[in-house]
Formats: C-alpha cells, structure tokens, sequence
C-alpha cells in the first residue's frame, strides 16, 4: 500500500522514479502507483542545443528544448523540460496532452521532478513524481 502525501505547496506523489541499470539505454523509469511504467532517455543534443541561438529551426526557447523524452511501450507519450524559478528553485516537468474520453475535451497533464537531480538534470537518486491536485495549470 502505497500512503499519497500532498506537500505544503498542494502538490501529491503519484509515483517514483528510479535509475536506470548501466546497461539500459534508458537513463530512468517513472513508474505511478497506477502501475503505469515510463521510461526516460536523455536527449542527446540537450547541450548543443542549449549553447545555440534562439530562435532558431527547432526551438522558439531555451525552455522548449527537451532534456528528456517518456516512453511506454516503445510509443513516446511525453517530454521533459527543465525549468528554473527566479528565485533559483531547479525542477523537471512533463507536459502531457490528454483528452477526456467522455467528453472529448483536451486537457494538459503537469508532473513534476523537484529533487532527485544534479545541477545539470541528470537523475542521480531515487525519487517521487508529483502532480498539482488544486488545479491543472503551468508553472
């Protein structure tokens, strides 16, 4: 059984994420208490891609160059970003489209890393993904 904690900031743990082994080609797994399993891979050209000029053929932003892509089952089901506050808070969100089924509405889905990472977002410990359970908004 698994206890769901909501933090001061009103945000839940809906799963952990753990290291990959060495010999994975992924870098982590997401794996929700769901039983949905994710696995993260590093986009290689994150740095190049940083370093460069913006706009440019890819990015508007730096903030829209991916520092990793989610898969389950071999289809890509989201990136992740990195994203810094100005007051230096350092954190991983991915941005998920989603539509309701029943309603045929489409809806973004935020989970964010907030630790677990060093200070260039490679995840270096286990830790949990988390949501915003007030509203479904950006950051």
């Amino acid at each position: 059984m698994v206890l769901i904690k909501v933090n001061k900031f009103g945000y839940m743990n809906v799963g952990d994420v753990t290291l990959a082994s060495k010999k994975s080609k992924a870098k982590a797994f997401i794996k929700f208490y769901s039983g949905v399993k994710w696995a993260l891979f590093k986009n290689n050209f994150y740095e190049e891609a940083i370093k460069g000029e913006f706009p440019n053929e890819h990015y508007l932003n730096k903030s829209s160059v991916p520092i990793y892509r989610a898969y389950k089952d071999g289809k890509k089901i989201c990136s992740l970003f990195s994203r810094e506050t100005e007051a230096g808070f350092k954190f991983i969100v991915s941005i998920q489209n989603k539509t309701n089924k029943k309603t045929m509405k489409k809806y973004v889905q935020y989970y964010y890393i907030s630790s677990g990472f060093d200070k260039n977002y490679n995840i270096i410990m286990p830790t949990q993904i988390t949501r915003n359970t007030k509203a479904n908004h950006g950051w």
